[in-house]
């Protein structure tokens, strides 16, 4: 697994992402968006929230940004995204749906990601 400032750039199929925050804001767009042919969506889960101060202020979120060449391929790969069991903080960055670039959501937290060669990281 590699670990990664979150504000770093990442290459994914060749095209260069800067960060979470520019993840999220392509993600976000209409069904996954893309960049220079590279579709990017994501899989995010709520922070749990135990008292009336969560669920007042608490609005972090679990991420996992999956990659696809085509809109097609990215609605396969979040669907079994998805439908992927998790086991802590919501990581889902195993399994066929590779490359998955993982962030717990707060701003201290890296990216996470296993190693591929479809992500170039220098």
């Amino acid at each position: 697994m590699i670990k990664l400032e979150n504000y770093r750039r990442v290459k994914v199929y060749g095209v260069a992402f800067y960060g979470v925050n520019e993840l999220i804001d392509i993600a976000s767009g209409a069904e996954g968006g893309a960049r220079e042919g590279v579709y990017v969506g994501k899989d995010r889960r709520s922070y749990p929230c135990f008292d009336s101060w969560d669920y007042a202020n608490e609005d972090r979120s679990y991420w996992n940004f999956v990659f696809a060449r085509s809109k097609e391929e990215l609605e396969r790969k979040l669907e079994r995204l998805r439908a992927m069991p998790w086991r802590d903080n919501y990581r889902k960055y195993a399994g066929d749906v590779q490359p998955v670039i993982y962030w717990q959501g707060d701003s201290h937290d890296p990216m996470e990601m296993l190693e591929s060669e479809d992500i170039d990281i220098r």
